[in-house]
């Protein structure tokens, strides 16, 4: 039977994990053993590496699964159960030790806001904008997907910067508003500087 993917409330994947080994179900939890810095200082934990999923063979025992404490739904597309084959999860498996993977610490390149644009994965070559840094050396990315904006957690590894070169309009002095130009009149007037002179005012 393939694997089927369940959805989570935020940080309940291991609760949920618990439940479906007390249940006595094949699953997979992969777990990301990272360094974060905070305060200068380094510190290393283990997070899950697909937050709010776990990986899970129901045994069409499918509501007793939704009936788990921490699970929100069964992922879906179109309608049908997502699943997932056995070679993925072998893939996943022969990469972590222990369904464990392991990243490096680094402090951010980024600012909320900037323009990212992603160099890897399913998103490869999609442009967003920079969220915030996650705990996990991960990072959250808004990306604008079938008409909506999404957030993305994924390593910040595979995000780079979107450098936008000037162009020469940018680079081109911007010549005064029709108020600032007034307004200017106004104060040489007063200071006695356009005695006996004109001004053409006119756009």
């Amino acid at each position: 039977m393939p694997w089927s993917l369940v959805s989570t409330a935020p940080q309940t994947e291991q609760k949920v994990a618990a439940a479906l080994a007390q249940m006595e179900l094949a699953h997979r939890l992969f777990m990301i053993r990272c360094k974060s810095v905070r305060n200068g200082k380094v510190i290393e934990r283990l997070a899950p590496m697909f937050s709010r999923y776990v990986f899970v063979r129901p045994e069409n025992r499918w509501r007793d699964v939704r009936e788990v404490h921490g699970v929100t739904r069964f992922v879906k597309f179109g309608g049908e159960y997502a699943t997932v084959s056995d070679a993925v999860i072998d893939g996943l498996s022969t990469a972590s030790r222990g369904d464990i993977f392991s990243a490096e610490a680094t402090p951010s390149r980024f600012q909320p806001g900037d323009k990212v644009r992603i160099n890897g994965g399913v998103f490869h070559a999609h442009e967003g904008t920079y969220g915030r840094t996650l705990e996990d050396c991960c990072a959250l990315v808004f990306l604008e997907a079938m008409g909506r904006v999404v957030g993305i957690r994924m390593a910040e590894k595979n995000i780079e910067p979107v450098v936008q070169q000037e162009s020469w309009r940018q680079r081109k002095p911007k010549s005064p508003s029709r108020r600032k130009r007034q307004r200017q009149r106004r104060n040489w007037r007063g200071q006695g500087w356009l005695e006996g002179s004109t001004i053409d005012d006119r756009a």
